[in-house]
């Protein structure tokens, strides 16, 4: 936790994933760890009690979730003790400003379950993740084709599905055994156990894992844990009684198995329908899944507590800008399809986490390297920002992507940490572009950047002017640029909007989103014209601008430094914030509201 400001982020990475790894393979650590978790968490409260400094509350995103992971995953129980400490503390930090207090509203709600009813969250997350009841889950790996080679494609392909268990009844089994596990401690026979289940047949394997579903799915009511645990009991006799062979009696010590990653499909986006397509497909299939059951038990009942089921896909985005610039284009045409009639959104959660990759800039960068904004993976700098527990965990995970051995476990297991522990979204502001091309109009969205150029100046960037004494006048203006009308509404920290105009000399302009959580106040353009002159290089703030060309001239205009989406002969540029298509309704009229993509990160943002 002292090294949060370390410029090592590859070895922070790795010290909480050893952290993990050491929990899993040796439980019993838990509880110890638990302890030291609390300490730390309590001595951070102090802190923050005494000195009102953001920097203090950098600590309390990783320790939550550091005890969440303890607490809820792990294949051992904390004692009850214990628990109490963590949840006296844990109500301490719902005081906290936003976003620290709903990560701590989120991890105190999931610990006070867990204490009443230990392995069910555990049961509830993995059966969702491998589809084995109404809630179903689907996680969609998406790899950027211009960042992923082929060789790279199949290497990280292999790291992601190799491990999955397509075994629905050696899930059941692992599942089971966790949970009885760690809600009997001591009193739960491992080894006979482990060897019943694996004489049940498939019939009496699904009937035991109901029961242990049923069990951790009833609500808390009168009997608490003690009717949970006498429950597990009563199936854990019963799984002995039907299971007469001789094996020595008791726990023998050893940990359950781990719990099993979440079914995980990786494809090399090639086409931005694709997401769509992926997204019915998974729809129509789980559907079809109901049915058949349905058809083949001839009970009803489950459809009409459950009409669509409930739904959930995992969008993982790979790459850079360039990525998330797409993913945005393919939302909105969700979206838009959507507005008209409903058919994917009434069924199915979408979420989207992103994990950068970049074959072209270096993930890390000396004190003394040019601005980050240069490179392309500016957008996960600024998740960075906000989160720096996503900055240790993801954002260094993407350095090593090309360089993992085979054998390594550690993508996979990183990922399954994100996808668990990363539920809280970062809004990454939507912007549409109307470009005019002679008679026809282009429209278009950007989420990161757009930068246009004018062709025949694009020369001067790379050369200096040289002396306007020693040209004529119009040699001068021609040598600095072109130039060009624009209109936009100017925007300050004190929230005024004074709309102007202006006619600068350019050679070329870069407007870029700058998300509010990087900066006091909203969303906003940060729009920087550049020209070979000193004093014609500008930058303004606004949230709309207009931008025309004059003299016959043209831009050529690239967004989200993206050349498959580059637009040549652009006579005038329309920037504003895109508007959702599905706009929210209240009473007696319709809302509009403004676009954006929401990436999960461990804390997200509340502006």
């Amino acid at each position: 936790m002292n090294r949060q400001h370390s410029s090592n982020t590859d070895s922070d990475s790795d010290l909480r994933w050893t952290l993990e790894k050491k929990v899993e393979t040796d439980p019993s650590c838990g509880a110890g760890l638990v302890r030291v978790l609390v300490a730390e968490l309590e001595q951070r409260l102090r802190r923050m009690s005494e000195v009102d400094e953001t920097s203090a509350y950098v600590h309390v995103i990783p320790l939550l979730h550091t005890l969440h992971s303890v607490v809820v995953q792990s294949g051992a129980a904390v004692p009850a003790g214990l628990l109490q400490d963590v949840l006296s503390c844990l109500r301490r930090t719902l005081s906290l400003p936003l976003p620290y207090s709903a990560v701590a509203k989120r991890t105190l709600r999931s610990i006070r379950t867990e204490e009443t009813k230990p392995g069910s969250l555990c049961l509830r997350r993995v059966t969702a993740e491998q589809n084995l009841m109404q809630e179903q889950e689907r996680v969609f790996v998406l790899a950027e084709p211009a960042v992923f080679s082929a060789p790279l494609e199949a290497s990280v392909k292999r790291f992601l599905e190799s491990d999955a268990l397509e075994d629905a009844a050696e899930v059941q089994r692992v599942l089971v055994l966790r949970v009885l596990h760690k809600a009997l401690g001591s009193t739960c026979q491992s080894s006979r156990v482990a060897q019943a289940l694996q004489a049940l047949d498939d019939r009496a394997l699904e009937q035991t894992f109901q029961d242990v579903t049923a069990a951790a799915e009833q609500g808390f009511g009168t009997g608490g844990r003690a009717a949970y645990v006498d429950t597990l009991e009563r199936i854990q006799e019963e799984l002995l009684t039907a299971w007469t062979q001789d094996a020595p009696t008791g726990s023998d010590g050893s940990p359950p198995a781990a719990m099993p990653p979440p079914r995980i499909s990786f494809y090399r986006w090639n086409d931005e329908k694709q997401l769509s397509k992926l997204l019915e497909k998974f729809t129509l299939l789980s559907s079809a899944g109901v049915d058949r059951e349905e058809n083949k038990t001839g009970d009803l009942s489950a459809s009409r507590r459950s009409p669509p089921r409930r739904l959930t896909a995992r969008v993982v985005l790979m790459g850079d800008d360039r990525a998330l610039g797409r993913l945005a284009r393919a939302y909105l045409a969700l979206r838009k399809r959507e507005s008209k009639r409903l058919k994917l959104t009434k069924k199915l959660n979408i979420e989207f986490y992103y994990v950068p990759v970049t074959a072209v800039e270096p993930w890390h960068r000396s004190p003394n390297s040019p601005s980050r904004n240069d490179g392309k993976i500016s957008l996960a700098r600024f998740l960075e920002r906000v989160d720096p527990w996503y900055k240790y965990n993801i954002g260094s995970l993407g350095a090593t992507v090309s360089s993992l051995p085979v054998e390594s476990p550690h993508l996979l297991d990183t990922l399954c940490y994100y996808l668990r522990c990363g539920t809280q979204p970062v809004n990454l502001p939507v912007y549409s572009v109307k470009m005019r091309r002679g008679d026809a109009c282009v429209e278009d969205v950007f989420v990161s950047q757009l930068e246009a150029e004018m062709p025949e100046f694009r020369h001067l960037k790379h050369k200096p002017a040289e002396s306007s004494a020693r040209k004529p006048r119009r040699q001068t203006v021609a040598a600095f640029g072109g130039v060009i009308n624009v209109s936009y509404t100017a925007t300050s920290l004190s929230k005024r909007h004074v709309t102007k105009a202006d006619a600068p000399m350019t050679c070329g302009l870069v407007i870029r989103s700058e998300p509010a959580a990087a900066a006091p106040g909203e969303d906003f353009l940060s729009v920087r014209f550049d020209s070979v002159n000193p004093q014609f290089n500008t930058k303004i703030q606004t949230r709309n601008i207009t931008i025309k060309t004059i003299e016959h001239r043209t831009l050529s205009v690239c967004l989200d430094k993206d050349a498959r989406r580059k637009f040549t002969d652009v006579q005038s540029i329309e920037v504003a914030p895109c508007l959702d298509p599905r706009r929210s309704i209240l009473p007696g009229r319709f809302l509009d509201k403004v676009l954006s993509l929401p990436i999960n990160t461990f804390c997200g943002f509340s502006p």
